[in-house]
């Protein structure tokens, strides 16, 4: 993006729209990918974003008057993911899904100008101005000197606008490109997931993830990365908690975030199917067991009528029951009469009130952990 910006995108943009388009069209995979970049470059240059979805506008009704169905597609492909990233209103798609059979839409081509007229080479007596001033601009976009970016803001008397903004833009301090659309985030959860799945054991998997270096901030990324790929398995596998748990061991760091995210599970386990809050349950008693997280994570629990719902319940049950499995009745039963942990457990084991008592009573024989 660096390299791009740094070169006179506001001359060329009849060729950069063009070259986006065709490795669009060439490469549909990569479709969020150019979707992505275009809503970089329209943040900064409206116009140019416009300009791209004129040429697709005008593609898809070429690939519709001609009966080809591969360039309807790319090109209705492009323009569904430019909504996504906001580049465009949803009423552009609107429109396509409601065509009208009317012989006076032939006339609607020539109100959509493609401005193909940008192609091609124009003599601009300004030139060396227009170079300095997108220089400038260039120079508060990326935020550093650059002495190879070239530039011009105006051509023609149509960008006169972007020239007066693009003045003041440059008289006011540096600022960097921020990078809303999530791509960088997106692109790291599927590094993780696809490691996750060609990895033959936890060992191995934790080998590869750990030469990711990954970046200050991302480790709770990662964290989420081993609940969700676990919460979609058919059946619990002992491979995540394994992963998760060899991950707490080497570095503390990843403690913290596993801790947070059982809470924040705990908090929205009606939100997930019965088969996902198992693996959930599962994948949390494992850690549990193996004292990779604390058990004052279970301070989040207020086991009453009142506070809990049907599937906190489950959870509950499931994570008791699956912790008795590991420990034992008699170990667990030592673990949850600790006196250091005896605040954590006030909410699991209320004795306030006679009524929670008796819920407690109940729930425990009902459920069978025991």
């Amino acid at each position: 993006m660096r390299e791009l910006l740094r070169k006179n995108i506001v001359r060329g943009r009849g060729l950069l729209a063009r070259s986006i388009i065709q490795a669009q069209a060439a490469s549909p995979t990569f479709t969020p990918v150019y979707a992505a970049l275009i809503a970089i470059i329209n943040s900064k240059f409206p116009h140019i974003g416009e300009l791209v979805l004129k040429h697709l506008i005008l593609l898809f009704k070429r690939g519709f008057k001609r009966n080809d169905k591969l360039l309807c597609i790319s090109a209705a492909t492009f323009i569904a993911h430019l909504v996504n990233q906001r580049v465009t209103y949803e009423i552009i798609v609107s429109d396509a899904n409601k065509p009208h059979n009317s012989g006076d839409l032939d006339s609607v081509t020539g109100n959509t100008d493609g401005r193909f007229i940008l192609n091609v080479f124009k003599f601009e007596a300004d030139y060396l101005a227009n170079e300095e001033k997108y220089k400038e601009l260039s120079k508060e976009i990326l935020g550093s000197d650059d002495s190879n970016s070239e530039g011009d803001y105006k051509d023609g008397e149509e960008e006169s606008s972007e020239e007066d903004s693009g003045t003041e833009q440059a008289e006011g301090k540096a600022a960097v490109i921020t990078d809303d659309t999530e791509t960088n985030l997106t692109a790291l959860r599927r590094t993780i997931y696809l490691t996750i799945h060609s990895s033959l054991d936890f060992e191995e998997c934790a080998h590869k993830l750990m030469k990711m270096q990954l970046k200050p901030g991302q480790e709770i990324e990662l964290c989420h990365m081993f609940l969700d790929c676990c919460a979609e398995m058919r059946t619990y596998e002992k491979f995540f908690g394994l992963l998760a748990g060899r991950f707490c061991a080497i570095n503390k760091i990843y403690v913290t975030p596993f801790e947070q995210i059982f809470k924040d599970s705990y908090h929205t386990i009606h939100r997930l199917d019965t088969n996902k809050l198992r693996n959930v349950s599962k994948f949390f008693a494992h850690l549990l067991f193996k004292d990779s997280i604390s058990w004052n994570v279970l301070s989040c629990i207020k086991l009453n009528e009142e506070d809990t719902t049907s599937s906190n319940r489950i959870f509950i049950k499931i994570l008791f029951q699956e912790l008795s499995e590991y420990m034992g009745l008699a170990k667990l039963n030592e673990r949850l009469k600790d006196v250091t942990l005896q605040e954590a457990f006030e909410g699991l084991f209320p004795r306030d009130d006679p009524k929670n008592t008796r819920f407690i009573y109940c729930f425990i024989k009902l459920t069978k952990i025991y």
